[in-house]
């Protein structure tokens, strides 16, 4: 196995269209859409010829970031002004913070280094005092870490917890809810009592995200909240010493 440094010799980081994230983006594990986005920056292979770009070997996605965070809140209260309105917070949170939203690397070049070594030379050209992230992966929260983020666990909201206890007690495991398609059946097979709880706290459970309520619910219904359920448990930020704006 190459070590990055020999690895490196062999690659280039630079800023790159959506059109190669996409070539990516079926390996990540949110098939959602990365817009707004504000940059993307890609790893390559150094080749001697070629007239277009090769296939990326990895890719990070910056973005604008949420506009309130309870952990955010909690992490930067003594790091930030307080604001009288939320203009001012939201002008200050644009200005100051951007988020690394989608961090995707090539099955085939994993374990190698090669993510940390990205966002440690994205994050520090970024002009922003912040850089922040969620993740609900302990594979990911390792290379956040080594890349200098800082984490912060989060608890997941209660309405998770709740869905999460009555899809058990249907009888929906973890592994069954990696085939949306046989959620559906189960979930048409449930004796009155336990489909009405199921019924509440999925309702219950969409109202926070934009979704229609419905009691017949399609794939895409489970498909979605099968997707939502991997809660983002680490909140990451990392102080950017390149960058250091003043409030």
């Amino acid at each position: 196995m190459l070590k990055l440094s020999k690895l490196q010799q062999q690659l280039f980081i630079e800023c790159t269209s959506k059109k190669y994230f996409d070539r990516l983006e079926p390996y990540h594990y949110v098939p959602e859409t990365i817009k707004p986005y504000k940059s993307i920056y890609g790893v390559f292979p150094k080749l001697q010829f070629h007239n277009d770009h090769p296939h990326p070997v990895a890719v990070v996605v910056y973005a604008p970031p949420f506009a309130n965070l309870q952990a955010r809140n909690k992490v930067l209260k003594d790091r930030r002004p307080e604001f009288t309105s939320k203009r001012a917070n939201l002008a200050w949170v644009n200005s100051n913070i951007i988020m690394a939203k989608r961090l995707i690397v090539d099955p085939r070049y994993r374990r190698l280094g090669i993510a940390k070594w990205l966002l440690q030379e994205t994050v520090k050209i970024q002009p922003y005092q912040y850089i922040e992230a969620l993740s609900p992966i302990d594979y990911t929260n390792k290379i956040l870490i080594g890349a200098g983020f800082e984490c912060y666990h989060m608890p997941a909201p209660n309405y998770y917890t709740r869905v999460k206890n009555v899809l058990a007690l249907a009888g929906i495991s973890k592994d069954l809810q990696q085939h949306p398609k046989l959620v559906v059946k189960r979930i048409a097979l449930l004796k009155p009592d336990i489909r009405s709880k199921l019924d509440y706290e999925l309702k219950r459970f969409f109202q926070h995200f934009r979704i229609s309520n419905q009691k017949n619910y399609t794939t895409d219904h489970i498909e979605y909240l099968l997707r939502k359920l991997q809660f983002p448990n680490c909140y990451f930020i990392k102080y950017n010493k390149e960058h250091n704006f003043s409030s």
